[in-house]
């Protein structure tokens, strides 16, 4: 196991924020136009959080449903209790939080798809940071989001010893929400300072040399995932990673064309799918592929996990569009 490798929900959280921050801005400068040509309906901002956090959950749910679904046929066979209707049930009231993704509320979970908790997460953390950033977007990005990242990550960090094991609980929320809201505000400063920095008229030395502080940054990160220790140094990788992504939205580095291959769209697209289906692929290697040595197995894994979301994303286009037309 890796000590420091539970940096894949940190780098989540940050750019969903960035991305939040870039969608709530747009949203107020839409809707000042909008105002301003038609004042005749007040705003309502608890129908547009409403609007955006569905919209969020609609993009997620069908590829959710669908990877949920094959985990949870493959949990009742792996469990023993196909056979018991009793049995079978209670484990399908037992999963309904977390088939709804409630179940960082605090609800207890039957861990059909353990890995999905950051996206619970996450739509919790848009209800609650939505509403603020777009009532006092200025004031939010530039004091109250830094100070709420900073504050909960310290506080977690001095009374637990780290924010990175979203299971233990903080007396107010379990570890892994506190996360993302703290995250997710700092992500929605890093947009901000991304977009003064692509205002800028740079020269070609200042963007060598801030390709050189995205990379830098990138580099700890993964080396801090592969070799270090765990609930060490986390809130240093925290803001190393926040400036490399922050320098990655500027379009002022050198690396940001590479990133727009058509190869690279499509494995971006897929991102969801495969994230979902790793634990098909754990799954069905440690049930009926047992013999191989480690290696071998660990890239079964990724192999199968890289098939199941295929159909995953297939399917999920299917529902999705769906219920788009039902909207």
């Amino acid at each position: 196991a890796m000590g420091g490798g539970r940096l894949g929900p940190d780098f989540f959280f940050l750019v969903s924020g960035l991305l939040m921050g870039r969608s709530i801005r747009k949203e107020r400068e839409r809707d000042k136009t909008e105002q301003a040509i038609c004042d005749d309906e007040p705003l309502d901002l608890g129908k547009k959080t409403l609007r955006f956090f569905l919209k969020k959950y609609l993009a997620i749910f069908p590829y959710h449903l669908i990877c949920f679904t094959a985990l949870f046929i493959l949990r009742l066979y792996s469990r023993k209790i196909w056979d018991n209707a009793a049995d079978v049930f209670a484990f399908l009231l037992d999963s309904i939080p977390e088939f709804l993704l409630l179940q960082k509320f605090g609800f207890p979970a039957v861990d059909v798809n353990i890995v999905e908790w950051y996206l619970s997460a996450m739509l919790i953390a848009i209800l609650l940071l939505y509403p603020i950033a777009y009532r006092y977007y200025s004031m939010f990005v530039r004091v109250i989001a830094p100070l709420f990242a900073l504050w909960i990550l310290g506080t977690l960090t001095y009374c637990l010893g780290t924010f990175s094991d979203q299971d233990l609980w903080a007396g107010i929320g379990y570890v892994g929400l506190l996360r993302a809201i703290a995250e997710m505000s700092l992500g929605m400063s890093a947009f901000e300072l991304s977009r003064y920095a692509a205002s800028l008229q740079l020269s070609d030395g200042m963007r060598n040399l801030l390709t050189g502080a995205e990379v830098f940054g990138f580099l700890v990160t993964v080396v801090y995932a592969l070799f270090g220790a765990a609930s060490t140094f986390e809130i240093q990788i925290v803001l190393f990673l926040t400036v490399s992504i922050m320098l990655s939205f500027t379009g002022q580095t050198r690396w940001d064309d590479s990133f727009r291959r058509p190869w690279i769209l499509w494995l971006g697209k897929m991102n969801l799918s495969f994230y979902l289906s790793q634990l098909l692929g754990l799954n069905i290697v440690r049930l009926w592929i047992t013999t191989p040595p480690m290696a071998i197995r660990c890239l079964l894994v990724i192999l199968i996990t890289m098939l199941c979301a295929l159909p995953v994303q297939y399917l999920g286009d299917i529902v999705k569009d769906k219920m788009n037309k039902i909207n």
